[in-house]
């Protein structure tokens, strides 16, 4: 409980990794040359210690202008870290167990964020008020520096999304309700606009809360990101009076590749080469086979979190690379 008893330590990349056992082999190699002098010892293991310094500053506080999107995997639930150049971070939901007693965000969601070294979340947003995308989010507002809630401003009276607003309130963290057509500009390069909900939070009721979800559309230079929370077709057929914004290179399936979700014409307009679905095991049939062939037929390519585990997709703005826990591609 003493202040800095114990500091986090962000995973190292392998780069850095490498490099440290490198200069640990080189300074070994030069110190036991016995052709070598003591003078000439010294200047080459400076020079390896000085090089290698060097590569990791500019891995620490040069990082490549890359966005990266981590599809956490939470099980059944949804939890997204975005993290941007300048180290911008943005949080869309947190997972949840409805069912179990176990903390997502303390036992999956904050070690992956500390691994991660990040301490301060720019932009935190709960798409809308279930237990299986709120709940996880109530160990980072604890521990974590949140700059900003976005929320679709939904009246729910779970304890949980009372907790969520106790702990904004608690923390004095500035507080924004979301509507369709907001915008968010974090740089040049980076923006973030909302497509849902298109009505004022009170003409919702409880069982409209999937199809008021909050749907992100992430702008990073020329590549683009669709969240779209739990969204059905409902909602999906006023999103079509966004036209040509809903077009992405990567889609967040709707509601866990549920049935009711990704109808024929929305996916048209969306027209994604990716598609992530982020399920856990579930006794609703997520992901629906429908959807899934839909997918296929479309020659889109599919990403699951129940299958892939974590889910890591890397873009310079132009280019995509992806990464998965359970296999690389």
């Amino acid at each position: 409980s003493l202040p800095f008893a114990f500091i986090y330590v962000a995973q190292p990349s392998i780069i850095v990794i490498i490099l440290y056992y490198l200069t640990v082999f080189f300074i070994i190699e030069i110190f036991y040359k016995k052709i070598l002098s003591l003078k000439i010892k010294k200047k080459a293991i400076l020079i390896v210690l000085s090089v290698t310094l060097l590569i990791i500053i500019v891995q620490v506080f040069y990082p490549a202008d890359n966005l990266k999107v981590n599809f956490i995997n939470v099980g059944e639930g949804d939890c997204i870290l975005i993290e941007a150049p300048n180290k911008i971070n943005i949080l869309i939901d947190g997972g949840g167990t409805p069912q179990s007693d176990f903390d997502v965000g303390s036992k999956i969601v904050i070690p992956y964020l500390r691994r991660k070294g990040i301490n301060e979340i720019d932009l935190l947003i709960l798409t809308h008020p279930h237990l299986d995308h709120l709940e996880g989010l109530l160990p980072v507002i604890k521990e974590f520096k949140v700059d900003m809630v976005l929320d679709s401003g939904l009246i729910c009276d779970i304890s949980a999304y009372k907790e969520f607003i106790s702990l904004i309130l608690k923390k004095s963290i500035p507080y924004h309700k979301a509507k369709a057509g907001d915008n968010f500009i974090f740089s040049n390069n980076l923006e973030i606009f909302l497509l849902n909900p298109l009505y004022d939070s009170d003409f919702y009721n409880e069982s409209d809360f999937n199809n008021a979800s909050i749907v992100v559309k992430l702008f990073y230079k020329n590549a683009d990101f669709l969240f779209t929370g739990d969204i059905e077709e409902a909602a999906e057929k006023k999103l079509l009076i966004w036209q040509n914004i809903l077009k992405s290179d990567i889609l967040k399936v709707g509601h866990h590749g549920s049935a009711t979700s990704t109808n024929l014409e929305f996916l048209d307009k969306v027209d994604p080469s990716i598609a992530v679905i982020t399920v856990g095991k579930n006794h609703f049939g997520h992901p629906s086979k429908k959807i899934i062939e839909r997918l296929e037929d479309k020659n889109i390519q599919i990403y699951r979190t129940d299958e892939d585990g974590t889910i890591i997709i890397r873009t310079n703005g132009q280019e995509y690379w992806i990464r998965t826990l359970k296999r690389n591609n």
